[in-house]
């Protein structure tokens, strides 16, 4: 099985892969070479996806896709060789300037990629069945992301969510061509700090929502209505990062581009207490970055200093603290430029096996004198070779 993690910064014009199958890990930094749609502003960054684990716990495939972050277009790559990733397309998206503000987030779920723009109210529904010729299927427009944009958007089988400066809202797609606003945010739970922009993931059961004051809101979505099932503190200054997995109990690791730990809330466990976990040494600025759970006991978090990215076993927690968060793997020196907004796609396939080169057929000797073989014999002298008839 392979393990590749792309990584992207908002400040950086290069994606990171990290292969994870070796014992050290080792990663390879690529350049999308986007287009430039507008006026040469900041079209200097990336943001990254791979499809989501789906729950029945098939894997991901091997593809993961870049977006021109504050530009328009998306690139498909292909991971199966990690250390060499293969460019399989490039796609305008049409979210790009003049018309549009860019790309904000990113989120793939099989063969369908949603697009969230910057700073405006529009969705992208792609289809990228068809690799080398992705589909523009639907463009939705919700108006509650007006003013603020898309700061997180995470699709997960028929349903989206969405976050933004003020708001959080689930989309419908269940007709990909026709989606319709479903849900939006609790007015009885309106964030206490809309100031920064609210992030938000969605694993097909559980809803995480992070907002500027570093509080936690955890939901189900049924009936067509968001249900409150859980809110916690992070202990952290304002969340950039969220992450949520349901299992036995439902866990949730909520990180910050500016601090070097990261938050670990277990809901539906009374007895297991928050922690914290530090998932970066804290050099440099803004140390911190994405966090993605892969199933559990998996989280892949992605810093801004030399700790790269590290693969975390949460098995051992809701026991935390006492026995911490073990390392899988430490990929160090995958680092890119230092983001406030950094991205995280963990893709996993079986290994390709390795080819070889075709058996070529062994080379004959002639045979050796004395062999059973007359062709090449010596004559013996004084003997005719031919035959005399009777």
């Amino acid at each position: 099985m392979t393990i590749a993690v792309a990584t992207g910064s908002n400040n950086d014009p290069r994606f990171a892969v990290t292969n994870f199958t070796p014992t050290t890990p080792t990663t390879v930094f690529v350049t999308p070479g986007f287009p430039i749609d507008g006026p040469p502003l900041a079209f200097n960054g990336c943001v990254v996806t791979c499809s989501r684990l789906y729950t029945d716990g098939d894997q991901t495939g091997s593809i993961a896709v870049v977006g021109q972050y504050s530009g328009g277009y998306v690139a498909l790559y292909d991971l199966t060789n990690p250390a060499a990733p293969a460019q399989i397309s490039m796609f305008d998206t049409t979210l790009g300037a003049p018309n549009n503000t860019g790309i904000g987030a990113i989120s793939l779920y099989g063969a369908s990629l949603l697009v969230g723009e910057l700073a405006g109210p529009n969705m992208i529904l792609i289809d990228i069945t068809n690799q080398k010729a992705p589909k523009i299927l639907s463009t939705f427009t919700d108006k509650n992301f007006s003013d603020g944009g898309i700061s997180a958007i995470v699709l997960n089988g028929p349903t989206a969510v969405a976050a933004g400066t003020f708001n959080v809202d689930v989309i419908d797609y269940t007709r990909p061509r026709h989606p319709a606003w479903a849900a939006s945010f609790p007015e009885g739970l309106s964030p206490p700090n809309p100031a920064s922009p609210l992030t938000v993931d969605y694993d097909g059961s559980s809803i995480a929502v992070g907002d500027g004051s570093g509080t936690v809101y955890l939901f189900d979505f049924y009936g067509g209505v968001l249900h409150a099932s859980g809110q916690s503190s992070s202990g952290l200054e304002g969340i950039t990062s969220i992450t949520v997995m349901t299992g036995e109990v439902v866990q949730v690791a909520a990180g910050n581009f500016g601090t070097s730990s990261a938050s670990l809330i277990t809901f539906g466990s009374p007895s297991a207490p928050n922690g914290m976990v530090e998932v970066s040494n804290g050099a440099g600025a803004d140390p911190g970055g994405p966090l993605v759970f892969y199933g559990l006991p998996n989280l892949f978090a992605g810093t801004n200093d030399a700790q790269g990215v590290t693969w975390f076993n949460t098995m051992t927690w809701p026991n935390w603290p006492h026995s911490g968060v073990p390392k899988v793997r430490v990929a160090k020196k995958a680092n890119l430029a230092a983001a406030s907004v950094s991205t995280l796609g963990v893709a996993a396939f079986p290994t390709p096996p390795v080819r070889r080169p075709p058996h070529l057929p062994r080379r004959r000797s002639p045979p050796a004198a004395g062999s059973g073989s007359s062709k090449g014999r010596p004559k013996r002298k004084g003997v005719s070779s031919r035959r005399k008839s009777p």
